[in-house]
């Protein structure tokens, strides 16, 4: 136990000592706890090395409160946690906060930029009067988190309710795929391949793409490609298990989708994608890799 403790207190150290030298090298500055968070001011984590070392300090930090707080506490302060966020997000305390500005008598607060993330900009007063539109017109953070916190906390337990009030929840969830976008910066994909070297008209297929964050970014970026409507984009169904339909696609995007599924139904996608394209059609993967729990060797997939 003791030696445990000490080895994760130790790897804390290393990796705070790590992030520090690389924000440093790399003249990002580290947001500080009162900043209210913006996309720009994740630009440290462009680092993978700055990534790999915020990583280990939380998870070090999560298995040392585990250790040495009482088993129970650590389950009830999920239980807390999760409640106190809940009701700040929907009785709008984060708004309040924004608007009572900084810090300047006793009682008068101001958020963290953990908090800003919690205040959708909007006027609180519009927040009680009209709470159907609290997430009309937003970056989307907030409706992702109230849904993630929310809903699917709540639905296993209240599924006879959730599927009473569909129309806010379909509303709200348009708005949280914009939230996803904020999570990543919006040119992610611009030096992944030279994009002025195909040919002009080329067409560019973002399987599962949403509400096209990524490609309307690239046909914004990138005047050569993606002619035609609506910045060169069209929107289909499909079904990503199925033939893929667009078969003259010289780019096709996956992002954020094979983390989802198993080994084979991944197979299956890609698969489908390998029987459509060109001679040098180019397949752009942008994902999360989900560890095992435990360890394992490693493992090829097989198409």
């Amino acid at each position: 136990m003791a030696t445990e403790v000490q080895q994760l207190s130790d790897l804390m150290a290393s990796s705070v000592l790590t992030l520090l030298k690389t924000y440093k090298e790399n003249n990002t500055p580290f947001p500080g706890p009162n900043e209210p968070f913006t996309p720009k001011s994740e630009a440290f984590r462009a680092s993978q090395i700055a990534v790999d070392a915020t990583n280990v300090i939380a998870a070090a930090t999560l298995q040392l409160a585990e250790r040495v707080l009482p088993p129970h506490v650590s389950v009830m302060n999920l239980h807390f946690r999760t409640a106190a966020l809940r009701t700040a997000l929907e009785l709008h305390v984060t708004g309040i906060f924004c608007e009572a500005g900084s810090e300047v008598a006793p009682d008068v607060y101001a958020n963290t930029r953990i908090s800003s993330v919690m205040d959708s900009g909007n006027c609180v007063v519009d927040l009680f009067n009209n709470p159907e539109d609290k997430h009309t017109g937003t970056h989307g953070l907030v409706a992702f988190m109230e849904q993630l916190i929310g809903d699917r906390g709540k639905f296993s337990l209240r599924l006879l309710e959730n599927l009473k009030d569909p129309k806010y929840r379909r509303r709200r969830f348009a708005v949280v795929v914009k939230g996803m976008a904020q999570m990543q910066p919006s040119d992610i994909l611009d030096e992944v391949i030279d994009w002025k070297a195909l040919p002009k008209d080329s067409v560019v297929a973002d399987v599962r793409g949403g509400i096209g964050t990524s490609s309307i970014a690239i046909a914004l970026s990138q005047e050569t490609i993606l002619r035609g409507h609506q910045c060169g984009q069209a929107f289909m169904p499909h079904d990503f298990f199925a033939s893929q339909p667009v078969a003259n696609a010289s780019v096709f995007i996956l992002k954020q989708i094979l983390h989802s599924w198993a080994d084979p139904y991944s197979a299956r996608i890609l698969r489908s994608l390998r029987a459509a394209p060109l001679p040098d059609t180019n397949l752009i993967i942008v994902d999360n890799i989900v560890a095992y729990a435990c360890l394992t060797p490693d493992r090829r997939l097989r198409l």
